[in-house]
């Protein structure tokens, strides 16, 4: 009876997590500028347009982000880089467990006149 106990406790403990886990949903993508070239290090900010809650990443050096644990509803999301010109994303819709690849393309600043 322990044993069924214990069992059915651990079941209900999986379940709950695996629930949470599909509570939320993940966005991500490549950096690149408009050569495909990837861009390392540009920062990305990712807000929920209803709640303002924001996340912050990185690129990593293949030019790769991931933001993992969204909630659910409708996103803009930024990326900027040293030289390039700031670009953002609107209207991206997040639903529960689902991954959206969002690629970011960031145009060349272009040089100041003298």
């Amino acid at each position: 009876m322990k044993r069924l106990l214990s069992l059915a406790g651990i079941t209900g403990l999986l379940t709950a997590s695996l629930f949470a886990q599909i509570q939320n949903a993940r966005v991500e993508g490549t950096v690149a500028d408009t050569s495909r070239a990837v861009i390392a290090g540009a920062k990305l900010t990712i807000t929920n347009v209803k709640t303002q809650v924001k996340a912050e990443a990185s690129s990593d050096g293949a030019g790769l982000f991931v933001f993992p644990d969204l909630h659910p509803g409708f996103y803009i999301l930024t990326a900027e880089s040293q030289g390039f010109r700031k670009a953002s994303i609107t209207n991206i819709e997040v639903n529960v467990g689902v991954t959206i690849r969002q690629d970011v393309n960031l145009e060349v600043e272009p040089s100041p006149t003298r």
